[in-house]
């Protein structure tokens, strides 16, 4: 689709439409592992978007579309197969995941999306895939994303197909149980995530960083699985946001980006996880990673919004309003599908922990900040 021919569309008909063309295709990209996240982020942004802004916004959706018809080429859609109930579809997906075969795994994400509502699938196919590495460990952010928008989104299909393709293709796990008696306050957690050692990585991606801090998980998070959900999340998202505002500004982008988007993501998830402390173990993980091979400071204990900020987002207050929008519509606007789901997620954050919105309004401003401070990335 031409971004110029969204006009005649909903909104609902463009994130619809726009959702069909992300299908598997036969040219590898990071492209097709951020597109559908892209996509969900940005439909969960567009109602909170004016009505003066909405035009651009609905543009760069219409403009994910436009990119996947422009730049791939549909893989084959695999022949139908039929399974005697979900269980057997679902341990055939598990064994399409093993063995590499994205035939099977195709044909089995097909099958049970025609049978079952998003929370359905969110607790067949969780298990199987949080603590897989492959699609930069983003499955998660995915399985997170859909019931927000489910209601307004038809053919979610193939936005399953593409990452389950993925994860076959890109084996590696992280821990999920530490079978450890050891205690943990919310405090400790912190102050350890807030002063990791060091850890050396000679890859830019996020599955040796992964892999990199797995020998330091049981000691400084071993008793993570058995803290409340919410106290986790909590306490991993404020680290998270710390890390935007206090470390290293190089990292902003992609790093920090992702130290909160995906411990979120996964804790998001934790309803329908047989086991929540497994979650935990996945989230906590990927904040260590983050911290141990980006982290150049130890982060402040006690982290004060300025005077200015808080005055901005004085609750009831007209200038939050004005800044709560600007937050939204520099996002929605912009070319970055990091800087959308960074957005979505600190709003998303500072919901779950009023005490602290304000860090994660600062986050993400500091984010928009630097994307306005690096215009030469711009598309």
């Amino acid at each position: 689709m031409n971004p110029l021919d969204v006009q005649p569309l909903d909104d609902a008909s463009l994130v619809a439409h726009t959702a069909r063309q992300l299908v598997p295709s036969e040219v590898e990209s990071s492209f097709l592992i951020h597109a559908p996240l892209e996509l969900l982020a940005r439909s969960a942004l567009l109602p909170l978007v004016p009505e003066e802004h909405r035009h651009a916004a609905r543009h760069r959706i219409a403009a994910i579309a436009e990119r996947y018809q422009r730049d791939f080429r549909p893989a084959a859609t695999p022949a139908p197969l039929e399974f005697e109930d979900t269980g057997h579809a679902t341990r055939t997906l598990q064994r399409g995941l093993d063995e590499t075969n994205t035939g099977l795994v195709d044909s089995a994400v097909l099958w049970l999306a025609a049978r079952h509502d998003v929370k359905t699938l969110r607790r067949l196919l969780l298990p199987l895939v949080i603590d897989r590495v492959g699609l930069a460990a983003h499955a998660p952010i995915l399985f997170a994303e859909l019931p927000r928008v489910s209601d307004r989104l038809e053919g979610f299909a193939g936005m399953l197909r593409t990452p389950m393709h993925t994860l076959a293709k890109e084996h590696g796990t992280v821990m999920t149980k530490l079978e450890s008696d050891a205690e943990l306050s919310a405090q400790t957690l912190e102050a350890r995530l807030g002063a990791t050692p060091r850890v050396p990585v000679d890859r830019f991606s996020i599955a040796p960083r992964l892999r990199g801090v797995q020998p330091l998980v049981k000691s400084l998070l071993g008793g993570v699985e058995h803290l409340p959900t919410e106290t986790v999340r909590r306490s991993l998202l404020r680290v998270a946001a710390q890390s935007m505002l206090e470390d290293d500004p190089e990292s902003a982008p992609y790093i920090w980006t992702h130290c909160l988007t995906l411990p979120l993501a996964v804790l998001e998830n934790a309803d329908v996880m047989p086991d929540a402390g497994a979650a935990h173990v996945v989230a906590a993980t990927h904040v260590l990673a983050f911290r141990a091979t980006s982290g150049r400071v130890t982060l402040s204990r006690d982290w004060q919004p300025s005077r200015a900020l808080a005055d901005r987002f004085t609750p009831g207050s007209p200038s939050r309003a004005a800044a709560l929008r600007a937050l939204v519509v520099r996002a929605a606007l912009h070319h970055d599908a990091h800087l959308v789901k960074y957005t979505r997620a600190c709003l998303d954050a500072a919901a779950h922990d009023p005490e602290h919105e304000l860090l994660f309004f600062a986050a993400a401003e500091r984010l928009g900040e630097w994307w306005d401070a690096h215009p030469d990335l711009a598309d």
